[in-house]
């Protein structure tokens, strides 16, 4: 309406056009996915790089600092560099910059660790005795309820986009007050 009232058709055939190809016009802020939605889908989809993206911007920066939010980075980036068999280098820089970050103590008494501290430096971390055990479906699934824990506790939810705003149809009860009018 804004775009059309003060003239700007082009720019609003080219916005609702971008938004139908993305389907992104039906999509009300309300249904926007939440933070801690999108990092549980990441995790299952092994999308590392839209994990740290989300993780960067919806877990506090006090979180992340903290020893909670260090060995969740941790387990996240060993989580997708198991998941992805030690082949992918992305995943074996981001758990080498995981382990770079932690500071001293952090990990405590936690010795199921150990192997991640050592996956990204042994060649051929699924034959080697000391890593092969981190491989198992056990293992995946304890790093992923502990990441999901983490972010089911500290996840704060993205704000909206403004540009939804634009495309989303407003509220129904809006509808009706607008009727009333």
């Amino acid at each position: 309406e804004y775009l059309a009232f003060h003239g700007f058709s082009k720019a609003l055939a080219a916005l609702q056009g971008e938004a139908s190809a993305l389907q992104a016009k039906a999509a009300a802020p309300s249904e926007a996915a939440s933070a801690k939605s999108r990092l549980s889908n990441a995790l299952a989809a092994g999308a590392l790089e839209e994990f740290m993206m989300v993780w960067e911007a919806a877990i506090p920066r006090s979180v992340q600092e903290g020893k909670i939010g260090q060995i969740a980075r941790l387990k996240a980036a060993g989580y997708f560099f198991l998941r992805r068999e030690g082949l992918d280098s992305r995943a074996a820089t981001e758990l080498r910059a995981a382990i770079s970050g932690l500071q001293s103590g952090a990990l405590g008494l936690e010795t199921e660790l150990v192997p991640l501290l050592v996956l990204p430096f042994v060649s051929d971390p699924s034959r080697n005795p000391t890593t092969s055990a981190s491989f198992a479906d056990e293992f995946l699934a304890s790093l992923v309820a502990d990441v999901t824990a983490v972010v089911a506790e500290h996840a704060k939810d993205l704000p909206t986009p403004f540009i939804y705003t634009l495309v989303a149809p407003p509220p129904d009860a809006l509808h009706g007050t607008v009727r009333n009018f």
